[in-house]
């Protein structure tokens, strides 16, 4: 018998450059989450050693406050 997954249906879908991209309604929050958080790091990673570039600085207080802001939005107020 050859069994194949089929995932649940999702809520969400989009086509991102790297592949399409399907989240569930219950996967929504937390997948916001992580990508903001992601992309602070990333950011945070990408600040060069002898002090922070005023564009990638710039760039990273963006995020950082678009984590809190969807840490909030997403947990239902608390962050």
């Amino acid at each position: 018998m050859n069994a194949r997954f089929v995932p649940p249906a999702a809520d969400l879908v989009f086509e991102a450059p790297y592949s399409n991209v399907s989240i569930t309604t219950g996967d929504l929050n937390d997948h916001a989450i992580m990508r903001a958080r992601q992309l602070a790091a990333l950011l945070l990673a990408m600040q060069p050693p002898e002090g922070p570039d005023s564009l990638l600085w710039l760039a990273q207080q963006i995020s950082d406050e678009l984590v809190v802001c969807v840490e909030r939005q997403c947990l239902g107020g608390a962050a």
